[in-house]
């Protein structure tokens, strides 16, 4: 609940208002805060973190001017959502409705056919089928056409597996950590790449697992590196993205693969892979599961490659021993609603799934073309199919100045620190989400509202008297 939100300060430097400022601004990005909860009141907060009232109210006030909050009279504090913003040019004419926060924050496809494809199939579904089927359990782990979707959608990257090698989860989150926790027990080691999307440091911290960072450059995960993880310590298990990693679109190729899978045979290492991006990829290497030496999983789900909201995803194992993985879901959820897995399954076997992920490639390549015409010059790093990108900032722009200015100047942006798996000084770089925002003169304005700030001179510190 957001009204037991504590803060973390300790590691922030600056006044302790604008500590809490960016401490919300972080949380919203990690998800520990969501839109419409309601904030602890300045006196809660001033209590819990034995400061004066006054900074409380100085920062919820700040956070306010920045669209973070939003206070209703007789109700409290809440957290707002970023605005949708008007389809208008950035720069003085555009007017007040202008400073909209436009969002290039959350990391998600846009929605393709205005879900005309989801109309029709729940049409299909109400005229042909018993509803009654959806409103009782499943079976535990599903029906065998819903798993046999699972190995259809991987073996889109070119996966071969039966349908007793699949786990179905609510969404690859969950798919993650049935695998991770079939490998692990509290107390062990995670190698991960030094930089990874946040859920991995949720997943450690729900497990109590430590965080080993490997090291990663422009193609992703450095093998001598994962090489002196493993030397120095018991690793456990290797969670990698291979492809179109999140922040940074990094994307391994088959020698750096095949180096990674023969270290963790070496070191007797299991691998998760996280490909949730892999099916975007055209013409893909083959997967580290395919060329792992040792025990491995593979995770794939529908949130970044089709949509967002059919909340399903699939674990795989290299055997059929999925008894610990297959308990990390009965207790939490139990089972995959009914409903989301006959939806999943249809689309892959009608061909839908395949049909949305070449959308999304036409997609994500125009608004890649996009951002290359209003960044140009800037060293971004991307990849031809991914919906994010990364940008490192020049030295005049820290990181947490620049995200604050720019929602200032109405576009929302995610900190590298984010993204950090392990202690060590924070990247100074912002992912930048080009799926969110559903038509591109919006997404037009939100890259232009960044760049002018970009080129901008960042204030200076204010100074406290």
């Amino acid at each position: 609940m957001s009204e037991d939100w504590l803060p973390e300060l300790a590691e922030r430097a600056g006044p302790i208002y604008r500590r809490i400022v960016a401490a919300i601004s972080d949380d919203l990005a990690r998800q520990r805060l969501r839109p419409g909860m309601r904030m602890p009141t300045h006196r809660q907060l001033a209590d819990r973190l034995g400061i004066n009232v006054g900074t409380v109210t100085r920062a919820y006030a700040r956070a306010r001017e920045m669209g973070l909050l939003a206070g209703e009279i007789g109700r409290g504090t809440f957290l707002s959502a970023p605005a949708p913003a008007p389809a208008v040019a950035a720069g003085p004419e555009a007017g007040a409705a202008a400073l909209a926060v436009i969002d290039l924050m959350i990391n998600r496809p846009p929605v393709l056919e205005d879900g005309a494809f989801l109309r029709r199939t729940l049409a299909d579904l109400a005229a042909g089928r018993s509803l009654a089927e959806f409103l009782s359990y499943p079976p535990s782990n599903g029906h065998e056409r819903h798993r046999l979707a699972g190995t259809r959608l991987a073996a889109l990257t070119g996966v071969r597996a039966g349908v007793d090698q699949v786990v179905l989860a609510n969404g690859a989150q969950q798919a993650l950590l049935a695998a991770v926790s079939s490998c692990t027990e509290p107390g062990d080691l995670l190698a991960t790449e030094a930089l990874n999307y946040a859920g991995i440091r949720r997943l450690a911290d729900l497990l109590r697992l430590r965080i080993a960072p490997v090291a990663l450059d422009g193609e992703g995960m450095l093998p001598d590196s994962f090489e002196a993880v493993c030397r120095t310590g018991k690793v456990a298990v290797l969670v990698v993205t291979p492809s179109i990693h999140n922040p940074t679109t990094a994307t391994l190729g088959l020698e750096r693969r095949r180096e990674i899978a023969r270290i963790a045979g070496r070191h007797g290492v299991p691998i998760v892979e996280n490909d949730v991006y892999g099916p975007l990829v055209e013409g893909p290497a083959p997967t580290l599961f395919a060329l792992a030496e040792t025990p491995a999983w593979y995770v794939c789900g529908l949130s970044k490659t089709v949509t967002p909201g059919i909340r399903v995803g699939y674990a795989i194992a290299s055997s059929e021993r999925l008894g610990p993985a297959l308990a990390a879901i009965h207790a939490s959820t139990w089972t995959v609603a009914p409903l989301m897995l006959e939806i999943a399954s249809q689309w892959v076997f009608e061909g839908t799934v395949a049909r949305m992920i070449a959308g999304h490639r036409r997609a994500a390549a125009e608004r890649l073309r996009l951002a290359g015409e209003v960044l140009a010059g800037l060293p971004f790093q991307s990849h031809p199919q991914s919906y994010h990108v990364w940008l490192p900032l020049p030295a005049r722009w820290p990181a947490r100045d620049f995200v604050e200015a720019c929602l200032k100047g109405g576009v929302a942006v995610t900190p590298g620190a984010i993204f950090q798996t392990g202690p060590g000084p924070a990247p100074n770089a912002v992912r930048l989400s080009l799926g969110g925002e559903p038509d591109l003169a919006t997404l037009r304005t939100g890259l232009l509202r960044l760049a002018q700030t970009l080129a901008a001179t960042p204030a200076p510190p204010e100074m406290i008297i």
